[in-house]
C-alpha cells in the first residue's frame, strides 16, 4: 500500500475522524481555579473561554485558533487512517497476489 491510498478519504475514515475529533475536543478541557479558563480541543486547544471575575457575573470572552483547529483535524484524520489500516481485513484481490 502506498501513501496515496493510505490517506485517500473514504466514508469510514472521515466518519471516524469526525467522531474522534468531536469526542476528544469536547472532553479534553482544563479548568484553572484562577479566572476560570476553559480550553477545548486536543492535542491543541482551538477554542478558549475566559470568564472574568467582574461586577457582572456573566462576563466571558471567547477565542478561536484556526491553526489549532486545522492541526487537530489533521491529527485525528491521520489517526483514523492508521486505525482503518490496522483493523481493515485484506481484500480478496490482495490475497490472490501473495505467494504461499
Amino acid at each position: 500500500m502506498n501513501w496515496k491510498t493510505f490517506v485517500k478519504p473514504d466514508a469510514k475514515r472521515v466518519l471516524l475522524a469526525v467522531i474522534l475529533f468531536a469526542m476528544f475536543s469536547y472532553f479534553a478541557q482544563d479548568i484553572f481555579p484562577m479566572g476560570d479558563v476553559i480550553f477545548y480541543g486536543f492535542p491543541l486547544s482551538f477554542y478558549t473561554i475566559f470568564t472574568m471575575p467582574t461586577i457582572e457575573p456573566t462576563a466571558w470572552q471567547t477565542e478561536i485558533s484556526y491553526t489549532g483547529f486545522l492541526i487537530d483535524l489533521a491529527v485525528w484524520y491521520a489517526i483514523a487512517c492508521i486505525m482503518t489500516f490496522v483493523f481493515e481485513k485484506p481484500s480478496k484481490t490482495a490475497a490472490r497476489g501473495r505467494k504461499k
